[in-house]
C-alpha cells in the first residue's frame, strides 16, 4: 500500500511510498534531532515554523494505483497533550498499542498521540468490523470520560 507525504506544509512536494517505509522513519530515531529541536524552542512561533517544516503523511489513502486511489481503511485519530492535560498519555498509547486493529501510535512533536487503526470499512461492514470500531471508540471514550468527568454528567 502508498499512500502520500508532503515533504512539509510549507514547501507541499508530494510523493507517494510505501506506508510501513513511513511508520518505521516516524517510529526509528531519524527525526529524533527535528523532533528534539521543537521540543526544546521556547519561542511558540518559532515552535510553530519547525512544526510546519517536518513532513506531513496521509495515511488514510491508498495510492498504490494513480487511477484508482481509494481508501484503505485506516482511520486516523490525532488527540492532543494541550487539550487533554489529564490524559495519562503513556497510558493510553500502550492500551492502543496492545490492539490488533492499531497499525500505527506514537507521540506527535507536541507529546500528543497520532494513532491509526485498521478498519474492514472498505469492504463488506460485517458483524466483525463493527465490533472492532466498538473497540476502539469504547476505549477512546473511557479515556475522556476519565480526563472529563464534568462532561458525563
Amino acid at each position: 500500500m502508498k499512500i502520500r507525504i508532503l515533504s512539509n506544509v510549507i514547501e507541499r512536494n508530494s510523493s507517494e511510498v510505501v506506508f510501513q517505509s513511513v511508520v518505521n522513519k516516524i517510529t526509528s530515531s531519524d527525526l529524533e534531532d527535528r523532533v528534539d529541536a521543537i521540543h526544546l524552542e521556547p519561542d511558540s512561533n518559532k515552535k510553530k515554523l519547525l512544526k510546519r517544516k517536518q513532513p506531513v503523511f496521509y495515511p488514510c489513502l491508498d495510492y498504490s494505483d494513480p487511477n484508482n486511489i481509494m481508501t484503505n481503511g485506516i482511520v486516523h485519530i490525532d488527540i492532543d497533550k494541550k487539550d487533554n492535560p489529564s490524559i495519562d498519555f503513556d497510558e493510553l498509547k500502550n492500551s492502543l498499542t496492545s490492539l490488533p486493529e492499531t497499525v500505527f501510535c506514537f507521540f506527535s512533536p507536541n507529546k500528543g498521540l497520532k494513532i491509526g487503526i485498521q478498519t474492514d470499512f472498505l469492504e463488506d461492514f460485517t458483524n466483525d468490523s463493527k465490533q472492532r470500531y466498538k473497540s476502539v471508540y469504547t476505549r477512546a471514550v473511557s479515556f475522556h470520560v476519565e480526563a472529563y468527568p464534568e462532561f458525563t454528567r
